[in-house]
């Protein structure tokens, strides 16, 4: 489970050969939330709402999605 991206202490990692959708994992002390990299939909978990904004804002940056999804298929996402 790689870690692509660190956010005001929000790690953001893509596990390997994960299930689809392709997401994100977002963790932060005792919180996790799975994200979709299509349109940053929180797809299961919670996360609180200020720190929830930041991983959203994150994925929803073209450069970052489009990273993302390289590293998803790159990771064998299935």
């Amino acid at each position: 489970m790689p870690t692509v991206a660190f956010i005001d202490g929000i790690k953001i990692e893509i596990f390997f050969r994960d299930h689809v959708p392709p997401h994100i994992h977002a963790t932060s002390a005792e919180n996790e939330v799975l994200v979709v990299i299509a349109d940053a939909t929180v797809y299961a978990g919670s996360f609180p709402k200020r720190k929830l904004s930041k991983v959203t804002d994150y994925v929803t940056d073209s450069e970052n999605k489009k990273r993302l999804m390289k590293l998803w298929k790159e990771y064998g996402g299935s």
